[in-house]
């Protein structure tokens, strides 16, 4: 081989080294740098699920750095924290039945008109009380549902004039019964049933005690009327026609009586006092009508059942205590009293007089609210025994 074939071929091997040095460092950036695409859109990967389970509840926002980092210190969280569901640790429900306790600072209080304070006028109070539920033992010992707001501070207090037409109706629930002596007969069967047990004779025993009872109420004396007889004839005659009728029917047909319904009224049911109050307002100054706004706010606020953090559950809404005051300040010396009652409705005519009319800054000049309670529990007798002896008012 020439020496000039011998340089150029020293030339090629270099050349090619120098391609495969290059090749070579390419292709281990290139490694690189798929390396750091890879991790960063792992740590995308793994920020984006963190943010995820934030949003929804699922993990804490604090104890485990978004994207990684150090774990070797971390804390695993408390029950329902990042537990798995179901698990031995996970408190959520719990957490959702009984919420950490937010307190609630009360807002100042709301006057209408601005000067029903500065005078002894006569006035209603109403102020909102956060709504407290029985909780795990489900029924109340004879305490009573407004026993669990004594001494508790309201959120917001307002003040408005003694409305037109007040009014208070007690009622309790009576209903007229009839037990005829049929009924009685029957009652006195199933009594003797119950206390001996059921024998072979049990139908004749049934025939001899309605007889026996029908005697005794005089039906099968003189007249002569075989009631039992006629009782299988009438209900023969329902089975066959489905014709509905009736013992007194055949009674009043064949003898011109019925039987004697020994009807009574009895008491059966208690029911719930309800009132209604309608107020007027009309501004009369721009602070006024600020005042006005507040107070319809509030009315509409403190009526509104609450989501809370979770929204799973619905919270029951606030409550309110009514008081008329006589003078500004003290208890009202002969109007009702009145339990915490639920704001059940807020209804606001905004056209009082049926006509849209507003100031310049857009408050209507004629507004009317009216506002619908109910009292969370019944009125009982012993609500008026505090005051046998010195009648404050007239009581619930």
């Amino acid at each position: 081989m020439s020496k000039r074939a011998q340089v150029k071929k020293l030339a090629q091997q270099r050349l090619t080294q120098r391609l495969d040095a290059k090749d070579t460092a390419r292709r281990s950036a290139n490694m690189s740098s798929l390396g750091a695409d890879y991790k960063r859109q792992e740590m995308l990967t793994t920020q984006k699920a963190r943010a995820h389970q934030i949003r929804s509840g699922q993990v804490p926002t604090h104890g485990v750095p978004i994207g990684g980092g150090n774990s070797a210190n971390h804390v695993p969280p408390a029950g329902g924290q990042g537990t798995k569901p179901g698990s031995s640790r996970d408190d959520t429900a719990n957490k959702i039945a009984n919420p950490p306790p937010k307190r609630r600072e009360k807002q100042k209080p709301l006057r209408y008109p601005e000067d029903i304070g500065e005078s002894a006028q006569d006035m209603i109070k109403f102020s909102a009380l956060e709504y407290k539920p029985i909780g795990k033992g489900l029924v109340d010992q004879g305490a009573g549902a407004s026993s669990r707001y004594e001494g508790q501070k309201s959120l917001i207090d307002i003040y408005l004039p003694i409305p037109q037409d007040i009014n208070a109706s007690n009622t309790a629930g009576w209903n007229d019964k009839d037990f005829d002596a049929a009924y009685a007969a029957l009652f006195r069967v199933s009594k003797g049933l119950g206390d001996n047990g059921a024998g072979d004779d049990t139908v004749e025993n049934v025939k001899n005690e309605v007889i026996q009872a029908l005697q005794e109420s005089g039906l099968m004396g003189e007249a002569g009327i075989d009631l039992v007889t006629t009782a299988i004839g009438k209900e023969a005659a329902n089975v066959l026609t489905g014709a509905g009728i009736r013992m007194n029917d055949i009674l009043a047909r064949q003898a011109g009586i019925i039987i004697n319904p020994n009807k009574e009224l009895l008491f059966n049911n208690i029911s719930l006092r309800e009132f209604g109050f309608n107020f007027v307002f009309t501004a009369r100054s721009v602070e006024e009508a600020e005042t006005i706004k507040k107070i319809i706010y509030a009315f509409k606020k403190y009526s509104a059942p609450k989501t809370g953090d979770v929204g799973f559950f619905l919270a029951s809404p606030d409550v309110f205590q009514i008081s008329y005051l006589h003078n500004g300040n003290g208890e009202h010396p002969f109007l009702n009293k009145f339990k915490v009652a639920a704001l059940k409705s807020v209804n606001v005519n905004y056209t009082g007089s049926s006509t849209y009319s507003t100031y310049r800054d857009g408050t209507p000049t004629h507004i009317i609210m009216s506002l619908a309670f109910s009292e969370i529990e019944p009125v009982y007798f012993e609500d008026f025994e505090e005051q046998v002896n010195d009648c404050k008012n007239t009581g619930y």
